[in-house]
């Protein structure tokens, strides 16, 4: 959330020249994520305390990386964001590689990913020069901040809602041949993540205008996509999903049309 608002307001701040607000915002959510983890331990105390000590390291350098990756965005270096992607997956295969079986470095696959994403950003952006303090559009920015967060957390409850719905009405089963029937139409989704990102990337440059011709030739091509994908999950995602759920499939494959349509939609 706070990456999509440093991409929204960041003509604002460089028209004012001014800089701030974005670094004190997240050092107090890395403050904030702290405070989350220190309460989780005291509930779910079954964790050693060298496990506690690497969530909390993975938790803060995972808040770190999901904003300084915005530098690259800022400015289109999409080359810069596949080497970064290059850098995380090594990172967590070095983790996997020394954690092992343990039981107890199993954080450190999220640990090695974000440190060697991290050290590249401080190597090649300079977003972490940035002043911590406030500026004149500290209120404004938080404003679009915390509809940015309110608007991904009413995503993510609507992407598990209907499993809570179902599992009153129906039974666990239901839920399960649900999960199964909307699986492959909810791994496409997945690529509408990045898609977005590329499409707000280019929305904040300069040159672009959101006039009536590109309204609606991008939602021709969102259009064009979602069909596409629903193509996809006719034909290929039975197989796929069998693969995955071969004890449920036959159970679930009835609603797989309508429950990937929905998904896409």
């Amino acid at each position: 959330s706070l990456n999509n608002t440093r991409m929204i307001m960041n003509h604002e701040y460089i028209n004012r020249n001014t800089s701030g607000d974005f670094n004190y915002v997240l050092v107090v959510s890395c403050l904030i994520s702290l405070v989350c983890i220190v309460i989780c331990g005291f509930v779910v105390n079954h964790f050693s305390a060298l496990t506690y000590i690497l969530i909390t390291i993975a938790t803060i350098t995972g808040v770190l990386q999901m904003y300084f990756i915005v530098a690259y965005r800022l400015v289109l270096k999409f080359k810069q964001i596949l080497i970064n992607n290059i850098l995380m997956g090594t990172g967590y295969l070095v983790g996997l590689i020394i954690a092992g079986s343990s039981l107890i470095l199993w954080p450190l696959p999220f640990l090695g990913a974000n440190i060697f994403s991290c050290l590249y950003m401080l190597m090649t952006s300079s977003l972490w020069k940035e002043p911590i303090k406030r500026t004149q559009l500290f209120v404004k920015m938080s404003r679009k901040y915390a509809i940015l967060i309110l608007l991904f957390l009413l995503t993510n409850m609507i992407n598990y809602m209907d499993r809570l719905l179902l599992l009153p009405l129906l039974d666990s089963k239901s839920v399960s041949i649900y999960s199964v029937a909307s699986f492959f139409g909810k791994s496409l989704s997945l690529f509408a993540i990045p898609m977005s990102s590329v499409l707000l990337s280019y929305y904040i440059q300069d040159g672009f205008k959101m006039n009536k011709r590109n309204f609606c030739k991008y939602n021709i091509i969102i259009i064009f996509g979602s069909i596409v994908f629903w193509l996809l999950s006719y034909v290929i995602g039975p197989t796929i999903t069998k693969i995955f759920f071969p004890t449920l499939i036959d159970d679930a494959k009835i609603y797989n049309n309508t429950s990937h349509l929905v998904v896409i939609i």
